[in-house]
């Protein structure tokens, strides 16, 4: 069983790094024309969570609490809205 990385302190700020790691993932894949946008044509998956992941890093490492909804695919998971 793989153990949660916890995560590392932020050398950038969390605006930053966010975007940093949405645009890599996009690129990586070769699909930035395709995925990674709110948008009719795109194919994006998509979570809410309780609180600004901006102003609060670790309200991404809280799911059971922080995490409010997640789509994937069109199909909603999780919706506590």
């Amino acid at each position: 069983m793989l153990a949660e990385a916890p995560l590392p302190a932020l050398a950038v700020a969390a605006d930053r790094g966010l975007a940093s790691s949405h645009g890599r993932g996009r690129r990586l894949l070769r699909a930035v024309d395709r995925i990674g946008r709110v948008r009719e044509d795109h194919a994006s998956d998509l979570i809410a969570v309780a609180g600004n992941p901006l102003d609060d890093i670790t309200v991404l490492r809280r799911p059971n609490e922080c995490l409010k909804l997640v789509k994937k695919g069109g199909s909603t998971f999780k919706n506590e809205f």
